[in-house]
């Protein structure tokens, strides 16, 4: 969901003193071509901004040679008034000039939205892609701070979703005094490869042993509370038709030649993304995720297992033999229902994150009880 005009008010306040001349001397646009490397156009503006540029902005490739190759990273740039604080969003992929933050809204503030590094409209070419990793992308992200604080010499906030708040994350870790606080909405680190035998484990820790039965009514399962964490199952027993199947594929292989303390992943094109997840003694390759017709997941695609193969290879990851091809459909639902209604606890639409979220969705029910 996009804001409304929520910078409407701001706006009609900032009229006056956002025209044609920026305090410090000169139009904005001038200021902001006249920058080091910085090519600005000034676009129409949305949610109300006063004013909003398209930023081009030179970047060495490799920052440890400044006078090596360069490329051109976008950003976008939402202009309320110099003289408030500025919403920093380097974005763990694409911006676009609709881009926002929640923050920015909050605060009534300026907004600049960076495209990450080698995703369309910030790629170099060649593309080298031995440079893509944080700490290139934290001195992307670093550069533009310095450049634009010549502008906007207020409080500096980062903040981000998923992987854009894991961007901001890296940022602050390598560049610690760019910004004076960082909003991480949610920043899905892994600290460790996923472990098999972590549900094993779980399930052995539970006070009553596991009992499969069908379920038709949420209000006829016995117990002072009732967790729903049925899955797909949710849009019939919750009546929630927002969740849907994401049937996905993945390619599990014997480790090979890939280092197990390095995670990848390649989603610029949804319909051909491409991950690398190691776990203690395997390496998961994938993947895809397609919405299904119905509640069974399609038959294994030989023509699938083979592009996960060739991306793998296209990466420079040399893995091991096949030890099985899987599929299966994620309960996937626009955002994660984790509320409490009446004595019913729901937890689902987690897609494929369940891993990830899981810890911190079982902190949030308990809290509930």
């Amino acid at each position: 969901m996009r804001p409304a005009r929520f910078l409407a008010p701001l706006a009609l306040a900032l009229a006056a003193c956002s025209d044609a001349v920026a305090p410090g001397g000169g139009d904005l646009l001038e200021r902001l071509n006249a920058l080091p490397g910085v090519t600005a156009t000034e676009i129409p503006s949305h949610y109300g901004y006063p004013r909003q540029f398209a930023l081009d902005i030179t970047q060495p490739v490799d920052h440890d040679r400044p006078n090596g190759p360069t490329f051109t990273q976008r950003a976008y740039l939402s202009h309320a008034d110099e003289d408030l604080p500025m919403v920093f969003g380097p974005n763990g992929y694409g911006a676009t000039e609709e881009s926002w933050e929640e923050l920015a809204f909050i605060l009534q503030c300026n907004g600049v939205y960076v495209t990450h590094r080698y995703f369309p409209g910030s790629r170099p070419q060649p593309t080298d892609w031995r440079y893509l990793d944080i700490r290139q992308a934290a001195a992307d992200h670093h550069r533009i701070v310095v450049l634009l604080e010549a502008i906007y010499p207020g409080p500096w906030v980062s903040a981000g979703s998923s992987k854009s708040g894991m961007t901001a994350l890296f940022h602050r870790r390598f560049w610690p005094d760019d910004v004076d606080a960082t909003v991480a909405y949610v920043a899905p680190l892994m600290f460790d490869v996923e472990d098999e035998r972590f549900l094993p484990w779980l399930a052995a820790r539970l006070a009553r042993p596991i009992a499969r039965a069908q379920v038709t009514d949420l209000d006829a399962v016995p117990g002072d509370v009732v967790v729903n964490a049925t899955g797909l199952g949710a849009r019939i027993l919750a009546g929630d038709p927002t969740v849907t199947g994401l049937a996905g594929q993945v390619v599990v292989t014997a480790p090979g030649d890939a280092d197990l303390t390095v995670s990848l992943a390649d989603d610029r094109d949804p319909d051909a993304m491409f991950y690398a997840i190691p776990r203690l003694d395997s390496l998961v390759l994938g993947g895809s995720a397609v919405a299904a017709a119905g509640d069974e997941p399609p038959p294994e695609d030989a023509a699938l297992t083979a592009r996960i193969l060739a991306d793998a290879a296209r990466f420079g990851l040399h893995p091991g033999p096949v030890l099985a091809v899987r599929r299966g459909l994620r309960p996937f639902r626009p955002t994660v229902r984790l509320e409490r209604t009446g004595r019913i606890l729901h937890c689902y639409g987690h897609g494929g994150a369940g891993y990830t979220l899981c810890l911190g969705c079982v902190e949030d029910l308990a809290a509930q009880v």
